[in-house]
């Protein structure tokens, strides 16, 4: 299997396995609580939670894209 340069922006090992861990720990972790929240609080609830989740993702994106720099460094040489 040929191994492919990493250009700007391609995902190496480390972020696709952090991704990856995070996507299974999703649906590991995010149905049940969901449905915790259902039973003991009702669908308004559940849907509340989720919308609240996705908003604190969407913070999170937001702060982390606002750290990398907006143009690529020059390469030395």
């Amino acid at each position: 299997m040929a191994r492919s340069p990493r250009g700007a922006g391609a995902p190496g090992r480390a972020e696709r396995g952090v991704f990856s861990a995070l996507f299974d720990a999703r649906t590991l972790l995010g149905a049940p609580l969901l449905g915790l929240i259902i039973r003991g609080l009702g669908y308004l609830a559940m849907f509340a939670a989720a919308a609240a989740v996705a908003v604190a993702g969407l913070a999170v994106l937001l702060a982390s894209d606002r750290r990398r720099p907006a143009v690529a460094p020059e390469p030395s040489g």
